[in-house]
């Protein structure tokens, strides 16, 4: 069974990369959600064959078949990575008995917030942006996922506060100069979702040591200047995917040497 559930999982994984590539250009180019897919550049209608994740981008050569157009190697690559991710998500709980519904629901939320997450990092990398309806649909369907896992509401509800007021915080000390308010909410959905102050905690440790390293990183190589801005929730994102999968093995290893 448990291959069936691996196979499974990067079906939908590259499934949901696909429709996330499509949420991504839609929004940012205020398109409907449900029209048919179409070439960005020549407007032609894209067909079944030539819409397979992955699999059509390497047949058609990163090529568009009318215009002959690059396709952006975004499409294979969030496809790619998010089909993995939906799979170690489903991975990490294969501890659980494989016919409960806590099983089920733990990899829903996981593949949710993944799928969310990475929506936020490709977006406010692109574009220096977050969608707050996406948030906001994020954040209804992990509150109805966590209400069926029977978390402790205190918990959800002391790291939703945590998050929110960290960011909203510094949003008004800077007075919106050192971040944006797309930002304080995706704190907050981070919050939702970890459902867990020191995970969340420790995402924040995260998304500044990575933003850190990378900010420095890219001053050293002379591809960004010391005024010039990085985009946080790319940041945010890569924490809270990576507090995720190794969290709360993180917290362990950092309580072993205070206790």
């Amino acid at each position: 069974m448990t291959i069936y559930l691996i196979a499974f999982s990067l079906f939908i994984g590259v499934a949901m990369g696909s429709f996330l590539n499509c949420l991504i250009f839609r929004i940012a180019d205020n398109e409907s959600v449900m029209g048919r897919s179409h070439c960005r550049s020549c407007n032609k209608m894209i067909h079944w064959f030539d819409n397979l994740p992955v699999i059509s981008w390497i047949m058609l050569r990163g090529k568009c078949r009318y215009c002959q157009d690059k396709i952006s190697w975004q499409y294979p690559l969030v496809e790619s990575v998010v089909a993995i991710l939906f799979v170690l998500a489903t991975v990490s709980h294969l501890g659980l008995d494989l016919n409960s519904a806590p099983f089920y629901l733990l990899v829903i939320k996981d593949w949710l917030i993944i799928f969310i997450l990475s929506f936020v990092l490709v977006y406010d990398a692109r574009y220096f942006m977050i969608s707050i309806n996406v948030l906001i649909f994020g954040a209804v369907a992990l509150v109805i996922l966590w209400f069926f896992l029977g978390v402790s509401w205190w918990a959800l509800i002391i790291s939703f506060f945590i998050g929110l007021g960290f960011f909203a915080l510094q949003y008004l000390i800077t007075s919106g100069r050192g971040i944006g308010e797309g930002d304080i909410w995706l704190g907050a959905l981070l919050g939702l979702a970890l459902a867990d102050w020191k995970l969340l905690l420790l995402t924040l440790f995260l998304t500044y040591v990575i933003g850190a390293i990378t900010g420095l990183s890219l001053i050293a190589f002379k591809l960004k200047g010391m005024k010039d801005k990085l985009p946080l929730g790319v940041f945010l994102a890569i924490g809270g995917i990576l507090a995720i999968f190794f969290g709360s093995q993180i917290i362990s290893w950092y309580s072993s040497f205070l206790y």
